[in-house]
C-alpha cells in the first residue's frame, strides 16, 4: 500500500514526472453478478480518469467507453478481449464507425488478453542483467508480466519520492488526485494492493487478482491494461527486482 500511496499526486513532487505525450485508456469488463466495468485514462506517466460503468449491455458500455474517450482524443484504448464481451465491444465501436459513419481515426483500439503470451519472450526480465530468467521462463502468461512491472512502477515511485532512489520518469506513475474522484481513487488503492502473486504448476509467476474471496479489481485492471501496452512491436516496461508475497507490499 506504501508503493502505491507515494504514487497519488507524484507528479507534483518528481521532476520530469508528468503528463506530456499521448493520452492512453484501459477498458475493463465485468464478469459476472454485480461486477463492474471500468475505464482508466491517462496521459504519459499520469493516470487522470477513472470511472466505474455500471451497465449490462456491452454496447451501451462501448459507448460510454467512446464518449469519455472522445474528450481526450487521439488516444489508443487497450480493452479486455477475453470473455464474452471482448467481441461485442469490438463490434459496436465498428458499429459507430461504418454504420453511422462517425470518424473514428483518433481512436486506436487495441484488444488485451491476459491469457496471451508474454511479450519479448527471449528478453530477461531485467533490462541487462544476462543472469536474469527470460519473460517467457518467468512469466506463466501475459497477465502476470503486465501486473507485475505495472507494480515495479509504483514501487520505483515510492523510492523516488522518499529520497531512496533515482529512476528515470518514464519508468514512473502519477494518480492525479485532482481529477480523479475520491471515492473512485479510494476503491482503485485498495484494488491495486489486493493481488497477490504465486506459482504456476510449470513453476511460472502468476497472478491472483482476487484472492480469498476478494472482488474482481476492475478499476485496477483497467489501469495495467492501460499502463501495459499489447500492441505488437512494443517493448515491455522493464523491471528491477523482485516482488514479495503481496503483489504491492512495502
Amino acid at each position: 500500500r506504501e508503493w502505491v500511496e507515494a504514487a497519488i499526486d507524484a507528479h507534483l513532487n518528481v521532476e520530469g514526472l508528468d503528463d506530456s505525450g499521448g493520452w492512453w485508456g484501459g477498458l475493463d469488463l465485468a464478469d459476472e453478478g454485480r461486477d463492474k466495468n471500468a475505464l482508466i485514462r491517462g496521459r504519459g506517466c499520469v493516470v487522470k480518469h477513472a470511472e466505474e460503468i455500471d451497465d449490462r449491455d456491452p454496447g451501451a458500455v462501448a459507448r460510454r467507453a467512446f464518449r469519455a474517450c472522445r474528450e481526450t482524443s487521439p488516444i489508443t484504448l487497450q480493452y479486455d478481449a477475453g470473455g464474452g464481451f471482448g467481441g461485442s465491444v469490438k463490434s459496436e465501436f465498428n458499429r459507430i464507425g461504418a454504420d453511422e459513419g462517425v470518424d473514428l481515426a483518433w481512436l486506436k483500439l487495441v484488444p488485451w488478453l491476459a491469457s496471451a503470451k508474454v511479450l519479448d519472450p527471449g528478453l530477461p526480465i531485467l533490462k541487462g542483467d544476462k543472469q536474469a530468467p527470460t519473460n517467457k521462463n518467468f512469466f506463466e502468461n501475459f497477465k502476470a508480466q503486465a501486473w507485475w512491472n505495472v507494480g515495479r512502477m509504483f514501487y520505483r515511485t515510492w523510492q523516488v519520492v522518499n529520497g531512496k532512489v533515482e529512476h528515470p520518469p518514464d519508468q514512473l506513475i502519477s494518480l492525479n488526485s485532482a481529477t480523479i474522484p475520491k471515492a473512485v481513487l479510494i476503491k482503485l488503492t485498495s484494488e491495486l494492493c489486493q493481488a497477490t502473486m504465486g506459482q504456476s504448476s510449470r513453476l511460472k509467476l502468476m497472478i491472483d487478482k482476487a484472492p480469498e474471496g476478494a472482488k474482481s479489481p476492475n478499476l485496477a485492471d483497467g489501469l495495467v491494461m492501460g499502463r501495459f501496452p499489447a500492441r505488437p512491436g512494443h517493448a515491455p516496461i522493464v523491471g528491477v527486482g523482485a516482488f514479495g508475497p503481496k503483489m504491492f507490499s512495502a
